[in-house]
């Protein structure tokens, strides 16, 4: 008999009342005990991750290897973005867009420096020049009082007034990139759901994929369930470690279902490659251009034509 997981108080009860209401368990008997409480710890987990399909949210996980990714969702209409280092995926009711390339995010520019004021210059004061008496005429007749001619101003030379000072140049603004290289490449086809694990071109599990593998999981009585509580990024979330399991790209996987209904978290090994994520960041709210193409972006349209 596989290990069982540990078991919630509804699971007990019920658990309990099977086994006193009949004399002598056998082996049996004790199995469909566990099978319930399985089946129990699966089904609620499936049920709550289901919720994330209907919530309006922001989530950032850091991802295996150092990278980092986002996963924006709103309603009203239904619309999800998936962000992770190298590419994008926007969905709509309309068509899934797939994006690749570097320069998948936005490119910040720095404001350009202003230019310094000049200083004001002060002209130095000029002196005026002396004046000059012009020569008397002496006037004709007895004893005539002689005229004196009127003197001429000598002509005042400027003195030399101080150049202002020029005013220092501001420095420019730095720009911010957030990319480098070509422009993406963006291919936009008929609606898809985005179940893949992992997301292809990337080492994101989306809540879509985890709660495909959990579903299938759940129809598989031989898997070995455990179950546990932890707290990520600051939200209470309920953990899986499962083991055993058939129909899926992976017979182990661990995953954090939060209250909310987030993916909290997700850990598999899929063919020889680890993936690996926990939620950072959590937030209700929902940036306007989340769901944006990528700057400078070139788009194909493939979807299917309609006549």
């Amino acid at each position: 008999m596989h290990s069982g997981p540990r078991l919630t108080a509804l699971s007990v009860t019920a658990a309990a009342a099977l086994l006193l209401g009949a004399a002598g368990c056998t082996d049996l008997d004790q199995a469909s005990a566990a099978g319930i409480s399985h089946d129990d710890l699966l089904s609620e987990t499936s049920i709550q991750l289901a919720r994330v399909t209907g919530l309006t949210y922001t989530a950032t996980y850091q991802l295996a290897g150092g990278g980092t990714a986002t996963v924006t969702q709103a309603q009203k209409p239904s619309r999800t973005a998936y962000v992770y280092p190298g590419g994008r995926l926007i969905q709509t009711a309309t068509g899934t867009v797939r994006c690749s390339g570097a320069k998948t995010g936005s490119t910040g520019s720095g404001g350009s420096g202003k230019t310094g004021n000049t200083g004001p210059g002060s002209t130095g004061p000029g002196s005026t020049g002396p004046e000059a008496a012009g020569p008397g005429t002496a006037g004709p007749g007895t004893a005539g009082p002689g005229t004196a001619g009127p003197g001429t101003a000598g002509p005042g030379t400027a003195g030399p007034g101080n150049a202002g000072g020029a005013g220092k140049t501001g420095s420019a603004g730095g720009s911010g990139s957030g990319g480098s290289g070509k422009a993406a490449a963006c291919t936009e086809t008929d609606p898809a759901p985005a179940t893949a694990a992992p997301l292809a071109g990337s080492t994101l599990i989306t809540p879509e994929a985890a709660l495909a593998l959990l579903n299938t999981a759940a129809l598989d009585q031989k898997v070995n369930a455990t179950q546990h509580d932890t707290t990520i990024a600051g939200r209470h979330a309920l953990c899986l470690d499962l083991d055993n399991v058939d129909g899926t790209p992976t017979r182990r996987f661990s995953l954090c279902v939060t209250n909310e209904g987030a993916l909290g978290s997700f850990a598999a090994t899929i063919a020889g490659t680890h993936y690996e994520q926990a939620l950072t960041t959590y937030t209700e709210k929902v940036a306007p251009d989340a769901f944006d193409l990528p700057p400078s972006a070139k788009l194909t349209d493939k979807r299917t034509k309609t006549k």
